[in-house]
């Protein structure tokens, strides 16, 4: 197989360098214009920019004093505060916002989740996925929630994603190379899939290199500590039924991106080999993306239904992170099947069909024109 040869045909043209270079660019100047502009003051936490120093000086003295591991004198010192502050200034509303609100929750997440169990102590999988959780570190959530949120990167992955894949493809016709490759000795064996495991790898770099990328930038900026503390640090994830570190959270959701993308690009070269035209085959990926953008949107709907629209639309797992907020999923008998786990073995089948698709046709056709040609060189002879 030559796959090294597809994904260098696929990167080392300067159009895709350049690109890829200025989307990463593009990435890091968002998340860094993010962190000292944000979305408001104390709209989800402070960041050392959109403060000012007195205001800073006042937040960091009280997170040196109460991060880390909770105790009782730790929750008195922020509740004898609470109660004495004058409800009104900086002060209450960094108290308020930053520390009353995020310790008083950690403190009761054991209580609270413990009795979500006993009300629920008939249902297996919630007994078994949320029974003894408990919360014993405080710390600032604000960089995890951030990066957990972020979306920007899936934008410059899809762009990036036509803008190799399609020309790769779409050249090799034009020039007449893909047939020139067929009709190689051994190559008619391998040609189809390697074109399917290209925008496999080319699926997987991106994603990995963005996510990375993302990882390391809000680590420089907001810094991502406690790495090691549960999801449900973050009271957004108090209902996940993943029991979790947050790297370990974060990992998943990629891992999810990841098979999105791929399934994505599957389909992606079925319609770059059906399609002839390249006008109508941009035209019709877009509307493809439009159309699988809105089939995700159906994640948050009530009406379990919907639930086909959001496990077939690839980009869902582009919003894994949002699903993993609360227990979402079907009943089968008396079995629970999360949500997720619905879109990984739906995804799988739609990757598996299209490489099928991709694959067998072609080769049986291959075969065909070779026998013909076999045929008629014997009666020629």
């Amino acid at each position: 197989m030559e796959l090294k040869y597809e994904l260098r045909k696929t990167f080392l043209r300067r159009y895709v360098i350049a690109l890829i270079v200025t989307l990463l660019l593009i990435n890091a100047g968002i998340i860094i214009y993010g962190y000292y502009h944000g979305s408001g003051w104390l709209s989800d936490g402070i960041t050392r920019p959109s403060v000012s120093s007195e205001e800073w000086k006042y937040y960091s003295a009280l997170m040196d004093k109460t991060k880390g591991r909770m105790t009782a004198g730790k929750a008195s010192y922020i509740m004898r505060l609470y109660s004495n502050s004058e409800h009104s200034g900086y002060k209450y509303a960094i108290l308020s916002t930053c520390f009353y609100k995020p310790y008083k929750y950690m403190a009761s997440y054991a209580g609270k989740n413990q009795k979500i169990v006993d009300r629920a102590s008939e249902d297996r999988y919630i007994k078994s996925h949320y029974v003894g959780r408990q919360l014993d570190t405080f710390f600032d959530t604000i960089g995890w929630k951030k990066l957990f949120s972020y979306d920007y990167s899936d934008i410059f992955i899809i762009a990036m994603l036509l803008l190799t894949i399609i020309p790769c493809i779409k050249i090799e016709e034009k020039s007449g190379m893909r047939d020139i490759l067929l009709s190689s000795s051994g190559r008619f064996r391998s040609y189809f899939l390697e074109k399917n495991l290209m925008a496999v790898c080319v699926s997987v770099i991106l994603v990995a290199t963005f996510s990375i990328e993302n990882f390391l930038v809000y680590s420089l900026t907001y810094g991502l500590k406690y790495m090691r503390c549960p999801v449900y640090s973050i009271e957004d994830y108090k209902y996940c039924p993943l029991d979790v570190s947050l790297i370990g959270f974060y990992l998943i959701t990629v891992a999810l991106r990841i098979l999105g993308f791929i399934s994505f690009s599957q389909i992606l070269v079925f319609l770059c080999r059906r399609i002839k035209n390249v006008y109508s085959l941009l035209i019709s990926a877009l509307a493809m993306v439009v159309i699988f953008i809105y089939m995700r949107g159906f994640w948050n709907c009530i009406d379990q239904r919907y639930n086909a629209f959001v496990v077939a639309s690839p980009f869902s797992g582009l919003v894994a992170v949002d699903i993993f907020k609360a227990l979402k999923g079907i009943y089968v008998g008396e079995y629970y099947i999360p949500l997720t786990s619905m879109y990984l073995i739906v995804q799988i089948v739609i990757m598996v069909s299209m490489g099928l698709c991709d694959s067998i046709p072609g080769l049986l056709a291959y075969f065909g024109e070779r026998k013909c040609s076999q045929k008629n060189r014997r009666s020629f002879l």
